[in-house]
């Protein structure tokens, strides 16, 4: 099987980011599904997590396009759907949700090379798919 990277999309408000430094996305819940407790004889209970939050993670140049439509959201504040789509093989892995907003302003940072800027995006109703 190939791998292309150019098959996984981040789709954020509807657009697609573009202009990705080498790791370009990670998407994870923040949050485990259950809490297990063990007692002394070997007795156990499940706590469930009802938690949906989670992150989406995306690693830009510096010189992508992408970053002045993202700070906009960020001083919009506004809340916009956001999915990586993986479309290498038949499963196309769908990570997201539609209610996420950006963190926080993506950093500044210059010097001799093009450098990254690591932007992460909380997803409210996280999921895999």
């Amino acid at each position: 099987m190939n791998y292309d990277p150019k098959e996984v999309n981040v789709i954020l408000g509807g657009t697609y980011l573009a202009g990705f430094a080498e790791t370009m996305v990670s998407a994870e819940k923040d949050e485990d599904d259950f809490t297990p407790t063990y007692g002394a004889q070997g007795e156990y209970s499940v706590a469930e997590s009802h938690n949906t939050l989670g992150t989406v993670t995306v690693t830009l140049q510096h010189t992508s396009p992408s970053i002045s439509y993202i700070r906009s959201l960020v001083n919009r504040r506004a809340t916009v759907p956001c999915f990586v789509v993986d479309s290498n093989d038949s499963s196309k892995m769908k990570a997201g949700g539609s209610e996420a907003r950006i963190l926080k302003t993506p950093g500044f940072e210059r010097g001799t090379e093009i450098g990254e800027v690591e932007i992460e995006i909380k997803v409210f109703d996280y999921k895999e798919e």
